[in-house]
């Protein structure tokens, strides 16, 4: 900020209070397009999806995404040290889950849960209720979302690979397709940071000093808006265009 300071006339602490003030209201105003679009995710679109995952070489025909979990790094806090430790990672860390469709556009975001807490699905809440309750087909028929086995769920929207001692060859065949398809996917999370590097300067990401949470959701906004405009390397490999800026943002 000391850098735009003469650019914009401000002090660095002027615009550190209008970037939170900004960043607090976009986070207001988009955060059910961030949540799940309801409008813009219609039956029709959602086959469309399965029908690009499928050409592409999963033997699956009914999954229209692809969920994961992403660890956000932040600077070690002064307090709840522990609830902020990730020991997987070894990294003090924010937790947000998403989904990725086959166009590029990140669909769902959730979090932020603390670095302890783990991959699971709120059983009550969250991408599980969504998707019981959009995850359908222009015919009624269920859709589902592919992803590690430890998001798998109740209401039978979620789709893993074989995880056994000893898979048969037609397991092995299962899991390999649907790994080659699933590498795509990872381009849409290594964007956000490749755009905005300050999403990966854990230095300056300080839980208790600033709203560290909405800058990470409002860079998958924004990253989202510019697969827009520019599209990206997952919709290409899927041959999908994404949707315009005015189709995602929905400016009244």
């Amino acid at each position: 900020l000391s850098d735009l300071s003469p650019t914009f006339g401000c002090s660095p602490g002027e615009l550190s209070r209008i970037v939170s003030y900004l960043v607090g209201d976009l986070k207001d105003q988009y955060a059910e397009i961030l949540k799940w679009d309801a409008d813009r995710l219609t039956p029709q679109l959602l086959k469309q999806f399965c029908g690009a995952i499928h050409n592409a070489g999963s033997p699956l025909v009914s999954v229209f995404g692809f969920i994961d979990g992403m660890d956000c790094r932040i600077l070690r806090p002064t307090h709840h040290q522990r609830k902020y430790y990730s020991g997987h990672k070894r990294q003090h860390c924010l937790k947000y889950q998403g989904v990725v469709s086959p166009d590029g556009i990140i669909i769902h975001l959730a979090g932020k849960r603390c670095g302890r807490s783990g991959p699971t699905l709120d059983r009550s809440r969250g991408l599980n209720k969504l998707l019981a309750l959009h995850a359908f087909g222009p015919a009624h028929e269920p859709y589902q979302v592919y992803g590690d086995p430890a998001y798998l769920a109740v209401n039978g929207h979620l789709a893993g690979p074989w995880k056994l001692v000893h898979l048969s060859d037609a397991q092995q065949e299962f899991n390999s397709r649907n790994s080659a398809v699933r590498v795509s996917i990872e381009w849409a999370w290594e964007k956000p940071a490749t755009l905005f590097a300050f999403l990966n300067y854990f230095r300056n990401l300080r839980v208790e000093l600033s709203p560290v949470g909405s800058y990470y959701s409002i860079g998958i906004l924004l990253t989202n808006a510019h697969t827009c405009l520019y599209g990206s390397q997952t919709g290409e490999w899927f041959g999908l265009t994404p949707p315009t800026l005015e189709e995602y943002l929905k400016p009244e």
